[in-house]
């Protein structure tokens, strides 16, 4: 399985060189139920030790199902709201394109209350370098039995519930039509939650890679579900760190959603700065896949 063969080594961390080679480093010790991650520093460590922090909490054999159609109204969604986030002058609020209320049937249906279990452990834990590898780790655990295209779209669904949330009040707000206790609750949101507009920049940056990878992974496992293509036919598919790429999907959704509380912004622009990579690695994988599709054709 891919998730076994050797990570490329451009999604390496600049700073891998300097973990320690011993197992110890990235774990705590052994108990009854086996290994536990012992703040393991996402930026500090090689794909390697995180691909092995992961694997072991995937079902290999999930069936995959429908994600487009989900994909395609939550992305609608943070996009707008991104749209509005973007224009911090509430006397000039961007026009934005609102999702229309005939959603499509999707196959692929998770329940409100798993929803709001994620999102409430993107924003309901403080997050830094030391515990962002075990926050997405507490995700993963929930999302066990999804395919990673899968466990992609429903983390971002339920980043959606309250990254779209807020921003509709601040449109609600610059239209005038709030009554009075949704403009109070408006105030406190306010208070609490509009970023500056460095850091809302970072976010809007964050959310587009973070769009632009789940596609990514969604087509890597399109390609997968189809019986047809071997590790023959296809080897640069076979060998693309789905599971990587879903990590670091993960961990910027909790950045984003971590702008709720006070997120230091250098930890939001490591972020940035690794995603680039793993976004630019994911091309390279879907490019030489096509290169070699066109071969096999």
């Amino acid at each position: 399985m891919a998730n076994h063969l050797k990570k490329p080594a451009s999604l390496l961390s600049a700073a891998a060189s300097a973990v320690t080679t011993t197992a110890s480093a990235a774990v705590s010790a052994t108990d009854s139920g086996g290994l536990q991650v012992a703040q393991l520093n996402p930026f500090n460590v090689g794909d390697d030790v995180i691909s092995q922090n992961i694997i072991g909490i995937h079902d290999a054999q999930a069936v995959r199902q429908d994600v487009d159609s989900l994909f395609n109204v939550v992305s609608n969604i943070i996009r707008s709201s991104t749209n509005i986030a973007d224009s911090l002058d509430l006397k000039q609020v961007k026009s934005v394109d609102l999702v229309e209320d005939n959603v499509p049937q999707s196959a692929l249906k998770p329940s409100y209350t798993l929803l709001k279990e994620i999102a409430c452990q993107m924003t309901c834990h403080s997050f830094n370098t030391w515990n962002a590898h075990e926050s997405v780790v507490a995700i993963l655990e929930k999302l066990k039995s999804y395919t990673w295209d899968a466990k992609a779209v429903i983390a971002l669904s339920a980043f959606a519930l309250d990254y779209g949330e807020t921003w509709r009040l601040t449109l609600t707000q610059a239209s005038k039509k709030e009554n009075a206790l949704e403009l109070h609750v408006f105030r406190l949101a306010q208070e609490e939650k509009k970023p500056s507009h460095s850091n809302s920049d970072l976010i809007s940056t964050l959310v587009d890679r973070t769009l632009q990878l789940i596609n990514g992974i969604i087509t890597l496992e399109k390609f997968i579900a189809n019986k047809s293509y071997t590790p023959k036919d296809l080897p640069a598919l076979f060998k693309a760190p789905r599971d990587l790429y879903t990590y670091w999907i993960l961990l910027s959704l909790l950045a984003c959603a971590n702008q709720l509380s006070q997120l230091e912004w250098n930890i939001k622009s490591e972020v940035v700065a690794r995603l680039k990579i793993v976004l630019t690695q994911l091309n390279a994988d879907l490019d030489e896949i096509k290169r070699q599709k066109g071969y096999s054709t």
